[in-house]
């Protein structure tokens, strides 16, 4: 079993900086920022806090707001894997095998 681990190391004013390795070999640096806006963070808070006890209010912005989590997670995967180009050809040799993989942050 394959084991990622992203370990934070220190806050920036846009995010932090952290550590990304494959089962504790090599360390390489990412930095993490938040791939949203303040208005699209409160429009994901309100979906998924507010928008799923009433359901039958406000459903073209549950629309927009349920299509950006898609979006949200592409960008975060970007900066996690595909900054580096060693780290992203480990993550391409594990990934035809994810039901194998631990994560650990």
């Amino acid at each position: 079993m394959t084991t990622i681990t992203i370990r934070e190391h220190q806050s920036t004013d846009s995010g932090f900086t952290a550590t990304l390795s494959f089962d504790r070999r090599v360390n390489y640096p990412i930095a993490i920022t938040d791939p949203f806006t303040p208005k699209q963070e409160q429009n994901l808070e309100w979906y998924f806090e507010e928008w799923l006890v009433f359901p039958q209010l406000g459903t073209v912005k549950a629309e927009q707001a349920k299509e950006s989590v898609k979006g949200y997670g592409e960008q975060l995967f970007e900066q996690v894997f595909r900054t580096n180009i060693d780290a992203y050809s480990e993550y391409r040799q594990i990934r035809g095998n994810l039901s194998q993989l631990q994560i650990e942050i």
